[in-house]
């Protein structure tokens, strides 16, 4: 029989919590779930984990896979999913007993796109309550409205109130909806969640939100959210605004929801700001020697420097589209970025070369 709901676990050097996050699921009053877990290439005891509960509940899968990232864990349970809705749950995080009977029901009665909800925080020991205290209501809903409404309104609202929260975890999917779309999680792009809900949004014709705290987020050190800055981090929020400002040029969004996108995009800018300034000199080296060469090289081929004009031609068009940094230029829509570009350049040695 199809199972109602498949629910997709990335695996990866979880041993310590993964119990705990299995249990949760496998304990479920909703039972007619299947659970996907995708080892992605853990070192550590999980793969025997899993095993365990693989030999002990026929609804418990282990799929194996070389480490390529929780975007392409997420991808591979999404290709053999076979419920009809999706749940993604982190490996170190889990659920209440009750989160995919309510989520279910509430899909079924208004006939959803997506389903967000709320959650709340566990942290990983006590110690680590008072650093991390800013993420204590960052998990918390508003169901501003009573009825399920468009992406778009609901991306705009929750944007200009400050509560657009993009974590996968805390939110439900028709199956049907994503094969549709055909939206799939960016391999090797940190924040992968941001650009995911984004695309969400912006395809999802019928969006329902409910205050629920389904969801148990552990809060821990080293993880993402909590670790150290790195340069990877800056890139990757990078291509988020880059990819954002592509959107707002090809297609005429309703004003209100072209404003949201803007401003969507002017905070991973900010925030990529934030990341780089708390880089060791180490990773600014990385992001430094990948822009000098770029630099170099384009620069070497248009003639164009940080102080000199841009003039837009067939070549620049091309080399636009094959490089992160300038396409940035291209779809400038916030003067800050030139700064950067100008501050990051004048740092290597390059703003007066041509």
């Amino acid at each position: 029989m199809k199972p109602k709901v498949s629910v997709i676990i990335p695996v990866y050097n979880a041993e310590k919590y993964l119990r705990e996050c299995l249990d949760s699921v496998v304990n479920q009053t909703l039972k007619e779930i299947e659970i996907i877990c995708v080892d992605d290439g853990s070192p550590d005891n999980s793969k025997s984990i899993v095993e365990e509960y693989v030999a002990k509940d026929s609804r418990v899968q282990l799929i194996r896979q070389k480490n390529s990232g929780a975007a392409a864990a997420r991808n591979r349970g999404m290709a053999i999913a076979e419920g009809e809705y999706i749940y993604f749950l982190d490996s170190d995080d889990y659920i209440v007993p009750q989160a995919l009977s309510v989520l279910y029901s509430k899909a079924e009665q208004y006939n959803t796109d997506t389903i967000l909800f709320g959650g709340d925080i566990v942290f990983d020991v006590r110690q680590e309550k008072l650093p991390f205290e800013r993420f204590k209501n960052y998990y918390i809903r508003k169901q501003t409205y009573r009825r399920p409404v468009s992406g778009y309104t609901m991306f705009e609202t929750q944007i200009y109130s400050h509560r657009f929260r993009p974590n996968i975890p805390m939110q439900f999917f028709n199956m049907e909806f994503l094969k549709k779309t055909g939206i799939k999680f960016c391999d090797g792009l940190n924040f992968e969640d941001e650009l995911f809900s984004l695309q969400i949004m912006l395809a999802a014709k019928r969006v329902f939100c409910i205050e629920e705290y389904l969801y148990m987020r552990r809060v821990r050190a080293g993880s993402l959210m909590t670790g150290d800055a790195t340069a990877k981090q800056v890139d990757s929020l990078f291509y988020i605004y880059v990819w954002t400002v592509e959107k707002v040029s090809e297609k005429e969004y309703p004003s209100g929801v072209t404003e949201a996108l803007k401003l969507f995009a002017k905070r991973r800018y900010t925030q990529a700001l934030e990341i780089y300034s708390l880089l060791s000199e180490t990773e600014k080296e990385k992001i430094g020697s990948s822009l000098e060469m770029e630099y170099k090289e384009y620069v070497e081929k248009t003639g164009f420097s940080a102080t000199a004009p841009f003039i837009f031609n067939d070549k620049t068009e091309k080399l636009l589209k094959e490089n992160i940094f300038i396409k940035i230029l291209k779809n400038i829509k916030y003067n800050g970025l030139i700064s950067f570009f100008k501050t990051v350049v004048k740092k290597i040695g390059l703003s007066n070369k041509k």
